[in-house]
């Protein structure tokens, strides 16, 4: 199954660099699986999960506590 990743950044952090393994990150998120079929500027798929409205969302990098797609997108953050 290919992955297709996006990210939007809202709101840049301080950090200079990118986080590393072990590496504290603080995110605010929304998780969607796409459909080719459906995705146009209107509708972007299915939201199977967001921390909109919990709080901002604390995890280490490289610990395997979130789904690959996740993990990729968190060690790119800005």
């Amino acid at each position: 199954m290919a992955m297709h990743l996006q990210k939007q950044i809202v709101q840049k952090g301080l950090a200079q660099e990118h986080p590393e393994v072990g590496d504290e990150v603080i995110v605010e998120y929304t998780g969607w699986l796409y459909e080719d079929s459906k995705v146009d500027n209107q509708h972007r798929g299915t939201q199977f999960d967001s921390s909109v409205g919990r709080g901002d969302f604390k995890t280490v990098i490289g610990v395997g506590r979130v789904i690959p797609g996740m993990a990729i997108c968190l060690s790119h953050v800005e």
